[in-house]
């Protein structure tokens, strides 16, 4: 049974039609607590070999790295043998990502430099030229100075469309106003928000300028299948998950309910209906306990459990140096951050989840700003394009059979990873083109080889856990409790070729997850919206390029 949840709404119609083109800020990594956290994880950290870690902070498992805390790669680890050849450590010119203020948004010039005025840094949500904006969210601004909450109203902050004015109810707390229309707005329309003169700062002196930023809705056509009920289940499971978090005491039950970085979860889905709160509340808590998790372990988390994506957005929306501090260790601390002297052993696929954790973990400490370690991430991303060609091709290089397997969930990780530094490199101007065919190799694999396309005649398709069917790993059994973590890969590939039957793959795979994946547990909860968001972002997105074929 779901609770109620007043305090959180989506604003719709009779006839719900909304999306999101979250700017979801990047991905995933893994930790353990105990091993009953392990045992807790349905099996998918069977295949984690030898490392491993403790709520406790006894590490002594796998390959635990020592760091002395300098910023090259000659850091070296009790147990491997780094080469010492120093890192591209230079800083890259967009190493930090774009501010979340909106510089863009544009005044009416007409500066009032008399003392009844004052200029002021105003930032809008959604940030001005957005596109494919959510049908249902919420619109708000924040200023550099705190204001006169009376001065901010339905006459001083508005939002325009193709049919005038949106009415709805406007609100002022911590520098924050926002405005929550009354109705849905209109499927692939032009709007624009606008902060008049008229608002005031505390000390009673206007603002000198009217402040403007637009965006586009998502179009009618870009709506993924089922998108009303993920929606809903994301708030009615998200209030859920999130206030036992809140209520929880015990430590290694909060720690369980953090898993698969519930932060980054409920970050996303705030960004997602345009609201702070309770959304960051809920994420804070699972900072609070995974941050101590960190600190007890020396930051040598396990493979598993390495999730810089939550401290990144935290980093990001409030300020937090503790968390971009973090980001930093947790890439060179834990198990599987130096490859150098491991090639031939994390070159089997059992070891595909470290790995593409570890590369998440340097692109996210890249994004925060610290100098990129260039030798590191080149023989990870080696590593993990290796992983997908022993899955397509059954070259397993270990000869024992209980190690020769795969599991479709663990692609989906390795894909998430590889677009990620991708992504990242197309940035730098340096775009890999070894990624694109990987990725479709691979997707391509799983869909002929594991794709169940009518689940238990419910018309509902997931892919099998495992294959073949593997002791003390699992079954070929469907899971659509993953498939949410496959998904997103489809629809990017969609976006990076245009070709429908990625369209129409994706759609697939997200119905099934959004229809038959079981959501009573929190560590399903967030699988399922962990990178759902950017399924939907990157769908959104090829459909407005290339249509709903």
């Amino acid at each position: 049974m779901q609770p109620d949840h007043p305090e959180t709404v989506l604003h719709r119609t009779q006839n719900p039609r909304s999306i999101l083109l979250l700017r979801v800020v990047t991905l995933s990594a893994m930790l353990a607590v105990t091993t009953a956290c392990i045992d807790d994880s349905s099996g998918d950290e069977s295949t984690s070999g030898s490392s491993g870690g403790s709520a406790t902070g006894d590490t002594s498992t796998g390959q635990s790295s020592t760091d002395d805390s300098s910023t090259d790669d000659s850091s070296t680890d009790d147990s491997s043998t780094d080469d010492s050849s120093t890192d591209d450590s230079s800083t890259d010119d967009s190493s930090t990502d774009d501010s979340s203020t909106d510089d863009s948004s544009a005044d009416d010039s007409s500066t009032d430099d008399s003392a009844s005025s004052v200029e002021i840094d105003v930032s809008f949500s959604p940030e001005d030229q957005s596109s494919g904006v959510s049908n249902s969210r919420t619109v708000s601004f924040q200023t550099s100075k705190a204001l006169d909450s009376s001065s901010v109203d339905s006459d001083s902050f508005t939002l325009e469309g193709p049919d005038g004015e949106v009415s709805g109810d406007v609100t002022y707390s911590g520098n924050t106003a926002e405005l929550v229309p009354a109705s849905d707005l209109t499927p692939g329309a032009n709007y624009t928000m606008t902060v008049t003169t008229d608002v005031m700062t505390e000390d009673g002196v206007s603002i000198a300028n009217n402040h403007y930023a637009s965006f586009t809705t998502v179009s009618a056509s870009a709506l993924p299948p089922k998108i009303d009920q993920w929606e809903q289940k994301m708030v009615d499971y998200g209030h859920q998950w999130g206030q036992e978090l809140q209520q929880e005491t015990d430590y290694v039950t909060k720690f369980k309910l953090r898993y698969y970085d519930a932060q980054r979860v409920h970050e996303q889905i705030g960004d997602y209906l345009g609201e702070t709160q309770p959304w960051r509340s809920y994420g804070q808590e699972a900072e609070s306990v995974y941050k101590q998790y960190l600190e007890n372990a020396d930051f040598r988390a396990a493979g598993w459990e390495r999730f810089p994506h939550g401290l990144y957005m935290d980093w990001k929306r409030t300020g937090d140096t503790e968390s971009r501090d973090y980001l930093e260790l947790l890439r060179d601390r834990p198990p599987f951050s130096y490859p150098t002297g491991w090639e031939d052993q994390w070159a089997e696929q059992r070891y595909s989840r470290e790995i593409a954790y570890s590369i998440e973990s340097q692109i996210m400490a890249e994004r925060a700003g610290y100098p990129r370690k260039s030798d590191r991430l080149a023989t990870l991303v080696d590593l993990a394009l290796g992983h997908i060609d022993i899955w397509v091709t059954k070259n397993y290089i270990n000869s024992n059979p209980d190690w020769q397997f795969v599991q479709a969930f663990m692609t989906g990780l390795t894909g998430s990873a590889l677009i990620e530094y991708q992504e990242r490199q197309v940035e730098r101007g340096t775009p890999d083109s070894r990624i694109l065919p990987a990725i479709e190799r691979v997707a391509s694999f799983i869909w002929d080889e594991m794709w169940v396309a009518n689940v238990n005649g419910t018309g509902y398709g997931a892919f099998e856990y495992v294959q073949p069917t593997t002791s003390g790993v699992g079954s070929e059994s469907p899971a659509p409790d993953l498939n949410q973590l496959i998904a997103p890969m489809f629809a990017w590939l969609y976006l990076k070729t245009g070709d429908g039957k990625w369209l129409e793959r994706g759609d697939d795979i997200f119905a099934g997850g959004v229809e038959l994946a079981d959501l009573g547990a929190a560590k399903r909860f967030n699988q399922n919206y962990r990178a759902s968001f950017q399924f939907v972002e990157w769908r959104t997105e090829a459909v407005e390029q290339h249509g709903a074929q």
